[in-house]
């Protein structure tokens, strides 16, 4: 390949690669800086603590604020060195404002399931079909697939939990999270907590 041509061929690589790290770098959160938004299905006509056709186990109008680095997330699901464990991407955090307020101060939140909880990543699953998995529809950049360990208050205490996040970083700029969890059992098989499902979109702010 003539020398010319190979310059041109390296170059234009590099505008491409470039293009997909500005696109990726928006939905870096830095200091001071949250994707805030409410669960899918707080319906008006529903109950707070009633479940919805998309939501079950978060109450109406919970809210999620996410922290969150793709480089971070994409990095953790390469192939890592042998005993060295890879860092969280982020954290997330749900609650619900008094009086139904939208992004609420601190002290006008009541704590949900999730505060703060480190975002996990699975190490090596881009060798797997499962890391390419997608939503009918389009409009997504990139898809993850993150763990997330929990507890949820019981009048016996706290209960720790699993959770399985499924993260869209979408095209406009918003992030959406879709959070599964298990319900909880007690030991005759009887439900003392139920599934968690949610579906959030999510908008950068100030916090």
């Amino acid at each position: 390949m003539p020398e010319r041509l190979c310059l041109r061929f390296a170059f234009a690589c590099a505008v491409v690669v470039c293009a997909g790290c500005d696109a990726m770098t928006k939905f870096r959160t830095s200091d001071g800086q949250v994707f805030n938004g409410e669960v899918v299905g707080s319906d008006s006509e529903t109950r707070k603590d009633e479940a919805s056709f998309i939501r079950e186990g978060f109450v109406s109008h919970t809210q999620m604020d996410l922290t969150f680095d793709p480089f971070e997330a994409s990095r953790a699901q390469d192939l890592s060195k042998p005993g060295v464990k890879p860092r969280s991407p982020g954290t997330l955090t749900t609650y619900v404002c008094s009086d139904d307020e939208i992004f609420c101060a601190r002290n006008h939140r009541e704590p949900g399931d999730f505060r703060e909880t480190k975002l996990e990543p699975f190490v090596r699953l881009n060798q797997d079909a499962l890391s390419e998995y997608d939503f009918p529809g389009g409009g997504r950049l990139r898809n993850y697939i993150l763990g997330a360990r929990f507890e949820s208050q019981l009048e016996s205490g706290n209960v720790p939990r699993n959770a399985m996040i499924f993260l869209s970083l979408m095209e406009s700029g918003k992030i959406e999270v879709r959070v599964v969890s298990a319900s909880v059992l007690d030991q005759d098989g009887a439900e003392m907590l139920p599934a968690l499902f949610g579906v959030f979109v999510l908008d950068k702010r100030k916090q």
